[in-house]
């Protein structure tokens, strides 16, 4: 069955947002996060940043659950030396929620809503700005991901 592909098998491909991809639909259905090793934990993060800002936008990963892990994924985007999107949802960050980073959802929430309130096109503009500069970096995370994750592929069960 394709999510229960073998780990050697998925990293064997050559295209990064696939073996992601993949990698996290096995986990998806396999696993709870808190029962991850610490590289299931990279590619969960890289996935749910993934996920979040293509289907919606930077916006979306904040005020979502997502957003808890942010420094996990920050971590997690260092770790893999894709070091420019961790720079990038770090700056984006501090725009939109400032210097807290143990904020839940609800806070969140309220911060990025007054943001919103206080200067609708500064607020619209930058959601589309990092956006737009986080998608971007995100072949180069593929292939940073590709190669961290073949180095550690013992700690993918």
């Amino acid at each position: 069955m394709w999510p229960f592909r073998s780990v050697s098998d998925i990293l064997g491909a050559n295209d990064g947002r696939q073996v992601l991809f993949d990698l996290s639909t096995r986990l998806d259905r396999q696993k709870h996060y808190d029962n991850f090793t610490k590289t299931e934990r990279i590619v969960w993060h890289c996935h749910v940043l993934r996920r979040e800002v293509l289907n919606g936008s930077i916006e979306q990963y904040f005020t979502n659950s997502s957003g808890d892990l942010l420094l996990e994924t920050i971590d997690s985007l260092n770790r893999i030396s894709a070091i420019h999107v961790a720079d990038l949802l770090e700056l984006s960050a501090r725009f939109f929620i400032g210097e807290a980073r143990d904020l839940s959802r609800e806070q969140r929430i309220h911060l990025m809503e007054g943001l919103s309130k206080k200067n609708a096109t500064l607020y619209e503009a930058n959601v589309s700005k990092f956006t737009e500069e986080i998608e971007n970096g995100f072949p180069e995370m593929y292939e940073r991901a590709l190669h961290y994750f073949r180095r550690h592929a013992d700690d993918i069960r």
